[in-house]
């Protein structure tokens, strides 16, 4: 697929989050953002979902569905865990490549599936979010700090769980983080912002990623 940013530039009344940026992303992968605070990492990928638009430039992405885990969990309160996840379409409209109950039982919460998000922690939340993205079997699965919340146990299954969803060649993970041993424990390429707004970058190769 592609993902590209022609000269694009976001403003925010008197503060730029991005500027002038010009950016071809992999065909697929995974790919982790990181740079300091404020400098349009989450701006980036809100672009990129179409759920905000550049003040200036073109962005240019063909994908056929995109799925998006914001940094805070974002279920309907009035519905179980798993009608939660049933919320998410399968791409094209094929069967989803694993079952929803599959994909809570993979995220741990296999036994919560008819209780509530209140009755859920944080962490919880979170990974019913992390289990609907991956539902969809979407080609773009755009992530934002998606470890927020979650146990060291928990984030190391998590990100076992999306290297192993998200090896294909016709899909693409583009992950924000402000961690370091995160974006190098799941990215395949690491695009490091030098400063804000989001502007000069460079990429870092992970020679150590799992295959």
């Amino acid at each position: 697929m592609i993902a590209a940013f022609d000269q694009v530039s976001k403003h925010f009344q008197t503060t730029d989050a991005v500027r002038d940026l010009s950016l071809t992303l992999p065909t697929h992968g995974i790919i982790a953002i990181m740079g300091p605070s404020g400098c349009g990492k989450t701006t980036i990928l809100q672009m990129l979902a179409g759920l905000t638009a550049p003040s200036s430039g073109s962005i240019t992405c063909d994908a056929s569905q995109i799925a998006y885990v914001f940094q805070e969990p974002r279920l309907l309160p009035w519905r179980t865990v798993l009608d939660n996840v049933l919320l998410a379409k399968a791409r094209k409209g094929a069967p989803p490549s694993h079952t929803a109950t599959e994909w809570l039982e993979a995220v741990g919460l296999g036994d919560c599936i008819h209780r509530y998000p209140e009755e859920l922690s944080g962490g919880m939340r979170q990974r019913v979010s992390i289990a609907r993205a991956l539902y969809c079997d979407s080609d773009l699965l755009l992530l934002d700090e998606p470890f927020h919340g979650l146990d060291e146990g928990n984030k190391q299954r998590i990100i076992s769980l999306i290297r192993e969803a998200r090896r294909g060649e016709d899909t693409l993970t583009v992950m924000v983080t402000h961690d370091r041993e995160e974006a190098f424990a799941l990215a395949d390429q690491v695009l490091v912002f030098e400063g804000a707004p989001a502007s000069d970058y460079r990429y870092e190769n992970n020679k150590g990623a799992n295959p």
